[in-house]
């Protein structure tokens, strides 16, 4: 999501931005994010995506 779209979440702390990896140089880097209410943890699939985020 575009930052400005949720910048108060994030001051607010109610979201917390999941950075992946970044890639090797020359490669084409689209930063990608995965974000959730702090309060709730991710369910299987969201635990899938985090990996293949942070694989990339």
């Amino acid at each position: 999501m575009p930052v400005w779209m949720v910048e108060d979440d994030l001051a607010w702390g109610s979201i917390v931005p999941i950075k992946a990896q970044e890639a090797p140089p020359g490669d084409i880097v689209m930063p990608m994010y995965a974000i959730h209410p702090t309060d709730e943890p991710f369910g299987p699939a969201g635990q899938w995506f985090v990996s293949y985020l942070n694989q990339s």
